[in-house]
């Protein structure tokens, strides 16, 4: 059932009934504020993006989409794909956003205004593979976040405002493919924080503020293809910087304006 593009402004309980037998609902670029069904339904598909909602409705979707509404806080979370990408929202409530939600695959907060994240908030959901976080404004991450997040497989907290990560941060992450931490502040990186990292294909600190890398502090990263460093302020690469990098494809270091000595041996 098709009915966006329209000027629904509330979709009321007492016609649940209607939509006992339809899988498909899509009511994009309404103006609906709010959405209350007296039934659970099992739909595969909600779309609800481009409306203005303030809090997420109770509903079952295996892939909700309600980016671009004015949602501020975290509601309960059914489903498989949860895209609440470019909205209002603060804080990450976790105990009632993910607890017990084993199906949850895929969760988008892009663009959102997210600063802290905090320890164990993703306990229950390990069953997350895709995890967008970009484009907020996260300064803090708490040791343990991601904790038990072991089927996680891209990661992505670009473009915030973090100065620093715990090493604790990232402990469990065995199966993480891509990490993206590329446009924000960061200025040291801790000796094992990328430890776990065993099976990162493709990692990007692109557009920070690093000036010093250990010497291996990659050689973790047995399995590593692709690496971004271009941008920061390197003034000196050590000689074994990159030691262990045995199936690294590309690594890029452009656009270092104080880097001035490269001593790579790999």
């Amino acid at each position: 059932l098709d009915m966006s593009f329209n000027r629904i402004e509330h979709i009321s309980a007492d016609i649940s009934s209607l939509f006992n037998r339809i899988k498909y609902l899509h009511l994009s670029h309404n103006i609906i504020s709010a959405f209350s069904l007296n039934k659970k339904i099992n739909f595969e598909v909600i779309d609800l993006s481009f409306n203005k909602l303030s809090k997420i409705p109770d509903i079952y979707s295996k892939i909700l989409h309600i980016y671009n509404n004015n949602i501020s806080k975290t509601g309960v979370i059914n489903g498989r794909f949860w895209l609440v990408n470019n909205n209002n929202i603060e804080e990450i409530s976790c105990i009632k956003s993910f607890l017990n939600q084993f199906e949850l695959n895929v969760v988008d907060f892009n663009n959102n205004k997210i600063k802290i994240l905090r320890s164990n908030c993703f306990l229950d959901s390990n069953k997350i593979m895709q995890f967008y976080l970009n484009n907020n404004q996260i300064f803090e991450i708490e040791p343990y976040a991601f904790y038990k997040m072991s089927d996680l497989f891209e990661l992505d907290l670009s473009i915030n405002n973090l100065t620093f990560i715990n090493s604790d941060i990232f402990i469990d992450l065995k199966n993480l493919y891509l990490l993206n931490l590329s446009n924000n502040n960061i200025e040291i990186l801790q000796k094992n924080l990328i430890k776990p990292l065993k099976n990162l294909i493709i990692f990007d600190l692109s557009n920070n503020k690093i000036k010093n890398i250990e010497n291996r502090f990659f050689s973790n990263l047995i399995n590593s293809h692709k690496l971004y460093l271009n941008n920061n302020p390197f003034d000196r690469i050590e000689n074994e910087t990159f030691f262990g990098l045995d199936l690294i494809y590309e690594i890029y270091i452009s656009e270092n304006i104080f880097l001035k000595e490269a001593n790579i041996m790999h």
